[in-house]
């Protein structure tokens, strides 16, 4: 395939009126740019991963501690709807909503129990009294199966591998045993993530890695601006006076670039003024010799008038 196909960024460039300043700066800026668009790209994915999984770490040790800190004993006491309104049913609410408070991650704290009918109800819940309660008994809908079969007993904390979505929401959720001092299973305490809430935190996230994205690609385009005119200003000079010198503006061969560089623009006005020097040189031979000329001739001119003769 042609060139132009396979580099239509370059060919761009050669057709293109730009100045060599703004050909710099954007050559610059859009490398720049799609380089730390992918950095920024695999960062965003790498530590969104990390971000998930510490959050999943987080939930299941709350789900794990909070375990400890319920009134396990207290909990077996709530057998019947009526429970409700006792002493007891306060007593592990309050402990539900301190597990809740201890970190803005969770969403819900409840706990459950398998019946022997085999349905699953909630027992207690730290959003009692409000329009989001699960009452003492209410059947759970929609239960996962990790949710079932972790209710009929499990030795330590579970967590669902992925999200789930039921009536309540989008939630993540670890599932905690609650064992009796004689070591019997007497339910889970639940604990739920809402989705809402990771992608706040992958959304934070995301607006620092675009805030230093903008704050570095503003500093990129600054020094490609510098580099740019360092570049082109000397290349600018020495265009501007052989322009006017070859539209006859300008005819003063003494002229020199004052370009004082270590690198290819001063070895270019080196070069120039080497050559304006030759040119120098030439133009005064050729003048010297145009005298001689113009005098030889004169006396040439002279000698055929003594010689020629005279006419009365």
């Amino acid at each position: 395939p042609p060139r132009s196909t396979l580099f239509p960024y370059t060919t761009l460039f050669r057709s293109s009126s730009w100045s060599i300043r703004k050909k710099i700066t954007s050559t610059v800026v859009f490398l720049w740019l799609v380089g730390s668009s992918v950095m920024v790209a695999m960062s965003y994915i790498h530590t969104k991963n990390a971000l998930d999984d510490t959050v999943r770490t987080r939930v299941s040790d709350y789900a794990s501690l909070g375990a400890l800190s319920l009134p396990v004993e207290t909990h077996a006491l709530l057998r019947q709807p009526s429970d409700e309104g006792s002493a007891a049913y306060g007593s592990v609410v309050r402990a539900l909503r301190a597990i809740k408070d201890r970190s803005s991650d969770i969403a819900y704290a409840y706990t459950v129990r398998a019946m022997t009918d085999g349905s699953l109800r909630f027992i207690a819940d730290a959003a009692a009294g409000s329009d989001e309660m699960s009452h003492l008994g209410d059947v759970v809908e929609e239960p996962t199966e990790l949710l079932r079969s972790s209710a009929a007993g499990i030795a330590g904390t579970v967590m669902e591998e992925n999200f789930y979505t039921d009536s309540w929401g989008t939630f993540l959720s670890a599932y905690a045993p609650l064992v009796l001092t004689d070591g019997s299973f007497d339910g889970l305490l639940c604990l739920d993530i809402s989705i809402d809430r990771i992608r706040a935190i992958r959304a934070e996230h995301a607006a620092w890695l675009l805030a230093i994205l903008l704050v570095n690609t503003a500093i990129v385009i600054a020094g490609a601006l510098i580099v740019s005119h360092g570049i082109s200003k000397p290349i600018r000079t020495v265009s501007a006076i052989c322009k006017h010198m070859v539209e006859g503006e300008t005819t003063n061969l003494n002229l020199s670039f004052d370009i004082r560089s270590s690198d290819e623009t001063g070895e270019m006005a080196a070069i120039l003024n080497a050559t304006f020097g030759k040119v120098r040189e030439l133009v005064a031979s050729i003048k010297a010799q145009s005298g001689t000329l113009s005098g030889l001739g004169r006396s040439e001119e002279h000698t055929s008038e003594l010689q020629s003769p005279n006419t009365i």
